[in-house]
Formats: structure tokens, sequence, C-alpha cells
């Protein structure tokens, strides 16, 4: 069963479908993905979030595209107009929020539709994010002035005690990985190939049908 065949059988119609349904509707401002939202909106139970890094910020109206607030009460949006604009929000975070809306969705029988223009927080969604631990700039300098200190062949040794499978994949001169390793190491506590290997980004775990709309002059 395709899944528009089970949207057009209702709620009834969503249970026959193989897994739990998302649908992603991206493309480039004015590609007229809010008209094409807001029709499918009054033929079938979906439920609308949206993929736009301005649109979460409350009064980013001008420029964003956001739809009118008659529009939005209609038809409500998620992940719209839900953080002030002196706080930064991240695709992690992104991610997570999307991932609660998708899931409240399906409990209620109702098929998450995920729209807008923000290809960085589709990608997370689908592809996932790694969970490494962030860049620390002040660590990364204290790192590097210890590795010339002592010198590159000194500090691959260094690095070979603490986790030889990872030193067993790079090269002597790779500075930048050699100072991850060890950035890792010390801000973890554990073995870097470890932490890496568990941190790998986890895949949307739904079936996901991914539409683009496009202007075609």
């Amino acid at each position: 069963m395709s899944w528009t065949a089970g949207l057009n059988a209702g709620n009834n119609g969503m249970a026959g479908l193989n897994g739990s349904p998302v649908v992603l509707l991206s493309g480039a401002t004015a590609a007229g993905k809010t008209d094409t939202v807001l029709a499918l909106a009054e033929r079938f139970p979906i439920d609308i979030i949206s993929v736009d890094a301005a649109q979460v910020f409350r009064g980013m109206d001008i420029g964003t595209a956001k739809p009118k607030p008659g529009v939005l009460e209609a038809h409500p949006h998620g992940l719209i107009d839900i953080r002030d604009p002196e706080r930064s929000y991240s695709a992690a975070e992104f991610k997570s929020d999307a991932e609660d809306l998708i899931r409240a969705a399906h409990r209620r029988g109702r098929l998450p539709l995920l729209t807008g223009g923000t290809m960085f927080y589709f990608s997370a969604l689908v592809n996932g994010l790694s969970s490494l631990p962030q860049a620390d700039a002040e660590l990364r300098e204290q790192i590097t002035a210890e590795v010339r200190a002592i010198g590159w062949s000194a500090a691959f040794d260094q690095l070979r005690q603490i986790d030889p499978k990872l030193a067993a994949r790079l090269q002597h001169n790779d500075f930048q990985r050699l100072q991850r390793g060890f950035e890792i190491h010390r801000l973890t506590g554990r073995v870097p190939s470890e932490v890496m290997q568990e941190s790998r980004p986890r895949p949307c775990p739904w079936q996901v049908r991914h539409f683009t709309l496009f202007q075609p002059d």
C-alpha cells in the first residue's frame, strides 16, 4: 500500500503502512511548499512540522517566508516561533524536537509531514548526527603547544600508548587527527576510537519519503 493510499483510507489506512511513515517536502523559497502542504492538510490527516532555521525564532517574520498567523491558526506548524532570537538553536536540538513531534503524530494515528528549506536539518534527521564531544579551542591550543614542545614522533608514540587502534589508522604527520585524538581522550577520559565508534550517527528509524519542489524555469 502506498502512503497516499493509506492517507486516502484515513487513520485506519495508516495502520496498513509498512512501518511508521514520515514524509519530507523540501525546496527553495517560493517553490510552493506552503501551498502544497496546506492543500494536503485539507485532504489528509497530517501533522505539519517546519524544517527552517529562521522560522524557529519568534519575531523573525520578514524575509523568512513564515506562514501568516491565520494560516498557522488553521493549520498549526510544529517548530515555528519556539525560540527567542537571543538564544541559538542547533541542528541537534532540531533533530530531538522533530523526533518528539514525529512520535506524537504517530501515536495519534497521523502522518508527520516535515517541510522547509534548511537541508542540514533534513540531513540531521534522516542521516543522524555524531555525538562526539565538541571542539574545545583552549584545549586544542594547549595540545598544539605540547606537541610542538616534544615533537611529532614523541606525540605519536603517546597516542599509540593511549589508543593503538586509532594510531594504526593515522599517518605520523596527520596533526589534525592526532590533535583530535588527544582532545577526545582528555575530554572524556576514554579511548578515542571507542568513543568514535559509539558516536557514529544513527539514521532515522522511520520509513521516509522525501519529495522536492522546484520551479522549472
